[in-house]
């Protein structure tokens, strides 16, 4: 490989080092195969329901007030998720991506 990738590879290796000893293992790993953790297992969601599933998950175990500001931010996930499929009121750039989803 050549210098070309070295930033990447930087950041590749950095992102693992986060996933396997840092706040992704403490949140997430739970002592699982990564393609059998949690977030792995989210590919099939949208984007706000994925992130209010993960917000909930990362909230057992945390403290009282630290679970219940990822709780609060699952609630704000999934309120833009139902705001999204009422189809309420999106700026135009919302609105192009609704349409592009619906493809």
């Amino acid at each position: 490989m050549t210098g070309r990738y070295e930033a990447l590879k930087s950041v590749l290796r950095e992102s693992l080092e986060d996933l396997t000893s840092g706040k992704g293992e403490a949140r997430h790993g739970l002592g699982l195969p990564w393609e059998r953790q949690p977030m792995a297992m989210f590919g099939h969601l949208d984007f706000l329901s994925g992130q209010a599933a993960k917000k909930i998950l990362e909230a057992n175990g945390l403290d009282r007030d630290s679970a219940i500001h990822e709780y609060m931010g699952a609630i704000n996930y999934l309120a833009s998720r139902i705001l999204y499929l009422r189809g309420l009121p999106l700026d135009e750039k919302a609105k192009e991506i609704q349409e592009e989803e619906k493809k």
